[in-house]
């Protein structure tokens, strides 16, 4: 997937694109079992939150670009993320899933990869600003707008303009994300925000921090 970024991003003047993407996510509401082929164990290139000797370990799929996901980290992951990832009962593994508009999503990703050990304040920026970027993107009249945007958050995680440049020009930064999708593929992910936790795949209404606090509850016994 050569130049996947700065040539899609950067041949037209402007990007177009539907900002709903319900038809990204999943219809599905109850857990299915997956197939495990690795799905469900951390790996060294995935940015995790939480304490390595937590109990419980959950991976979690979403898109910087999907209304759902930017929905979940708004409202039920800052409570699970104060009432179990910052207790150390739970590890949160985050994996990207692409969504419309792809080449927003895919730099969104990049940037966040490039952001090192800020992986996740960008992914929970993007998440938290997602309607107002995707807002700025649709407004571009020109190449220059859309790099003045993605330098308006990159910055938020310590990058230069030079240097998400760099980024977004480097198509390496791209494999971790089409790996991620090839685990998510294999753990029958069909839409996001997805949680991955033991045997099951609890997609959709199934990710509130009601059920999911159920699900930890039990899990740690209690």
């Amino acid at each position: 997937m050569k130049r996947i970024l700065m040539s899609a991003l950067l041949a037209t003047a402007a990007l177009s694109f539907t900002i709903a993407a319900s038809a990204q996510s999943s219809s599905m509401m109850t857990p299915i079992p997956i197939e495990d082929g690795g799905v469900r164990t951390e790996l060294a290139e995935d940015h995790a939150i939480g304490s390595v000797s937590a109990p419980i370990t959950i991976i979690v799929y979403a898109s910087v670009t999907c209304p759902h996901c930017a929905k979940w980290f708004q409202e039920e992951y800052p409570r699970i993320k104060r009432d179990y990832i910052e207790t150390n009962k739970v590890r949160m593994v985050f994996r990207p899933y692409p969504t419309a508009p792809a080449q927003l999503s895919y730099a969104g990703f990049v940037i966040a990869q490039c952001s090192a050990d800020r992986y996740m304040d960008s992914i929970e920026y993007q998440m938290n600003n997602q309607a107002s970027i995707l807002e700025g993107m649709q407004k571009a009249k020109s190449k220059d707008d859309i790099l003045d945007g993605f330098y308006a958050y990159s910055e938020k995680s310590g990058l230069t303009p030079e240097q998400t440049l760099a980024c977004l020009e480097n198509e390496e930064n791209v494999q971790p994300i089409l790996r991620a999708q090839e685990r998510a593929q294999k753990g029958k992910v069909g839409g996001v925000p997805a949680v991955l936790m033991g045997q099951k795949t609890y997609l959709l209404e199934d990710t509130t921090y009601e059920a999911l606090s159920t699900q930890f509850e039990a899990a740690l016994g209690n």
